[in-house]
């Protein structure tokens, strides 16, 4: 079962509708700066930009489909956008990814870019290029004007650009930029800056665009992303990463002492992400689809009844009690909701073996109710302050209840960490041998190591045999295009959780010199135990003797006295 708001209790009852989580809207506006800097680029950087949108479509297209994504050019020659701004092209609305439109793009790329580009939306002069603030709007309008992209569950803006001040560092642009920004991310925007420029200055304008000093919504502190040396396989991955919108598993309030209620948002710190489920189609007629439906019948009588016409029972000491589902949901009703802090405590009693489990972040909703961040916030300070973490209640089922910035590490039980009992090791020479060789096989074989870098490899060859058959004849273009994931010969994803055999050849010398000074530690205490498992034995068969000779010795005493 699972205790937050927004989840479903598990399919105890067949008459219980599936445990799944609600369906979730993405919508993401793909800026890109259209300047003649960006076209000019020892790279072109529209076309490198372009390809990010491609690949997002072809991602959302088999793992989120009902996700809407829009492409919109600023400091362009030509104009499109409903509000009428001159140098902003709109060149897609907000729509449902389609392999139209897909194939739209891969033309648009497959060709020169630059020119493709020049040709249909062009660059606007120096002279002539739109204020940031005209952006802002227009893409205020591009939510708002759809319906179904104002009403989604995460609303996000990605940035291309290599112009780290849009507004020429004309100070009243600036604060105009920042007011109508601040607005759009209060009212659910998030912005994501990809800076196509290795020399970009954030502080130049968007480190206060970005991160406003007021501003205590975290879900924008890390929205900017500045690109290292390897420049296009960096930004691929970046977008890839950055496409996947964290969503949350819960609104739930939180309790603090003193009668004080916020709202707050639950995430999990990992979560599995399944394949989408099949469509089932009729198979004389693929574009109707069929659904599944569950019938009772009757054991007895092979008659078909209806839902309403079920009852249930329990049993309880040989007696069945009939229960209606309005008395099964109260039995399951526990309280509502929350988390609930009742103490602090010191953060020296928190120790690194105690996280064991799968732990959760939480971040207010400022949105259900002000203040929330303001309070979490100062709460937050003042924990730091003085070197405390919160003790949290549980709920029914023992599941720990969370807490913008808090997370929530659930404490094992006394009998869950045991000690393990260690002996001495009397031999220096051969340990430190051995932590030698340890340091040094470890040095060697230590890897920049990012959870998020690692993919299901089952996935990726799942999504692209999708892509294979949805594209065809375009896949060939699309795949030479993808980042170094895959394997540009045979089509198939590299699996890099594998260990790798090559580094692990290269450095086998290493390995077996590890190896052996383990071994020679573990033979050395072997041999020891086996000499004092000996002497033992000895000293057991010894007292064994003595006792045969007492008793020996008794015996014939024994049997002397008969005798006499």
């Amino acid at each position: 079962m699972s205790f937050f708001e927004g989840f479903q209790f598990e399919n105890e009852n067949e008459n219980e509708n599936e445990n799944e989580f609600s369906l979730f809207r993405d919508c993401i506006l793909f800026l890109i700066d259209g300047s003649f800097q960006m076209l000019n680029s020892s790279t072109s950087n529209i076309e490198i930009a372009l390809k990010c949108f491609l690949f997002t479509l072809t991602d959302k297209i088999a793992t989120n489909p009902s996700d809407m994504t829009a492409l919109c050019f600023f400091n362009s020659k030509n104009e499109k956008n409903l509000n009428g701004f001159s140098n902003i092209y709109v060149l897609y609305d907000f729509q449902k990814p389609s392999i139209k439109r897909i194939k739209e793009v891969i033309n648009f790329t497959s060709k020169n870019t630059n020119e493709q580009y020049s040709l249909q939306i062009g660059s606007s002069d120096d002279n002539s290029k739109t204020t940031f603030e005209q952006v802002l709007i227009a893409c205020s309008t591009l939510f708002s004007s759809n319906q179904d992209a104002n009403k989604a569950d995460y609303k996000r803006i990605f940035i291309f650009t290599n112009n780290d001040s849009p507004n020429n560092f004309d100070n009243q642009l600036n604060e105009k930029s920042y007011e109508i920004g601040t607005k759009l991310m209060n009212s659910g925007i998030v912005f994501e800056l990809f800076a196509l420029d290795q020399n970009f200055q954030l502080e130049n304008f968007y480190e206060n665009f970005l991160f406003p000093k007021n501003d205590l919504n975290l879900q924008t502190r890390n929205a900017f992303v500045k690109l290292n040396e390897n420049y296009v396989e960096d930004l691929y991955a970046q977008v890839r990463r950055k496409e996947h919108q964290i969503k949350s598993i819960a609104n739930i309030p939180m309790k603090l002492p003193g009668n004080l209620e916020i709202s707050i948002k639950v995430y999990p710190v990992i979560k599995k992400n399944p394949k989408k489920n099949l469509v089932w189609l009729n198979p004389n007629n693929l574009n109707q689809q069929l659904e599944k439906r569950t019938v009772w019948v009757s054991k007895t009588t092979d008659q078909i009844h209806r839902q309403s016409q079920i009852g249930q029972y329990c049993e309880y000491d040989g007696t069945q009690i009939p229960l209606t589902n309005d008395e099964l949901s109260l039995l399951k009703y526990y309280s509502q909701p929350c988390l609930d802090i009742f103490g602090f405590k010191s953060k020296n009693y928190l120790k690194f073996l105690y996280n064991i489990s799968t732990s959760f972040l939480v971040y207010p909703n400022e949105y259900l109710q002000e203040g929330s961040s303001t309070l979490l916030s100062t709460l937050y300070q003042k924990m730091i302050e003085k070197n405390v973490i919160a003790i949290e209640k549980k709920d029914q089922n023992d599941d720990l209840i969370l807490q913008k910035g808090f997370g929530l590490i659930p404490l094992p039980y006394s009998d869950d960490i045991r000690k393990i009992p260690l002996k001495p090791l009397n031999y220096p020479n051969q340990i430190q041998n051995s932590i030698q060789n340890s340091i040094d096989f470890i040095q060697k074989f230590q890897i920049n190591f990012d959870s998020w870098d690692f993919e299901d490899p089952a996935l990726q060859q799942f999504y692209l045999k999708l892509h294979q058959l949805a594209l065809s004849n375009h896949f060939s273009i699309l795949n030479s295009n993808s980042n170094s994931n895959s394997n540009s010969n045979s089509n198939e994803i590299i699996d890099r959780i594998k260990p790798d055999s090559e580094r692990i050849g290269k450095y086998s010398k290493l390995f077996s010199n590890f190896d052996q000074s383990i071994n020679e530690c573990v033979n050395k205490d072997n041999k020891e135990e086996k000499e004092k498992k000996k002497k033992k034995r000895k000293e057991k068969e010894k007292e064994k003797d003595k006792k045969k000779g007492k008793e020996k010795k008794k015996k014939s005493k024994k049997n002397k006295r008969k005798e006499d």
